[in-house]
């Protein structure tokens, strides 16, 4: 679908998200790497929408499992550069970026889980905002984490069972299997 979508554009980001996936599911780091590529080679930035910091934290939570650190921060920078320091953006956008930010905070930047957790409260508050449930679920699994690297136990384990009820009531099964880790 990729191939037959105007590059860059809503739909294409989001053909993107799932060609991540299907990469993902088969255990095929290079195809992963080569939608990163395509991504690099577009002449402009896609639209600060949801679908694009979602597609972002696909590869940012990839990059990241792989080791590749620079390129997830990389990837949250390219977020930064898409919202412009802009204060009226879509609450999908902003809670998925704030997504990347707590993923990389948990693995490329392990200094840095304070603002891994600030940045898992604020996506879980932009993600219900915009009624996205799904992110809701990866942000509260998030939080959950971050809650938990902190030493704050008995909200970590509030957060996760709050999660999990989401997440059920959802059929997200995708996401619960995460959490429940």
């Amino acid at each position: 679908a990729l191939e037959l979508l105007p590059a860059g554009e809503r739909d294409w980001v989001s053909a993107a998200a799932v060609a991540i996936l299907g990469a993902g599911r088969k255990g095929d780091p290079a195809a992963i790497f080569a939608l990163k590529s395509r991504f690099d080679r577009l002449e402009h930035a896609p639209e600060p929408t949801g679908p694009y910091a979602f597609t972002m934290f696909m590869l940012a939570i990839t990059f990241s499992q792989l080791g590749q650190r620079s390129i997830a921060l990389a990837l949250d920078e390219r977020l930064d550069v898409a919202d412009g320091g802009s204060d009226g953006l879509d609450p999908s956008f902003a809670g998925w970026r704030d997504i990347v930010r707590a993923v990389i905070c948990d693995k490329p930047r392990a200094d840095a889980i304070a603002e891994g957790l600030r940045a898992s409260r604020a996506a879980v508050a932009a993600l219900e905002e915009a009624g996205d449930q799904l992110g809701q679920g990866v942000a509260g699994g998030w939080l959950a984490r971050c809650l938990s690297l902190v030493g704050d136990q008995a909200a970590a384990e509030e957060r996760a069972r709050a999660t999990l009820t989401l997440i059920d009531r959802t059929r997200n099964l995708f996401t619960r299997k995460r959490v429940a880790n």
